[in-house]
């Protein structure tokens, strides 16, 4: 993936890729917190 590419050729991008990261763990954790049907 680009990511792996990145966190190889671009160290400083590691930290905007982890908190991206982060980002998306708690979007998805709301989500599946919040009732309604999942999504696959």
């Amino acid at each position: 993936m680009m990511v792996a590419l990145w966190l190889m050729g671009m160290p400083f991008l590691q930290a905007l890729t982890i908190s991206t990261a982060v980002k998306v763990a708690v979007a998805l954790l709301e989500l599946r917190r919040l009732p309604g049907p999942p999504h696959s």
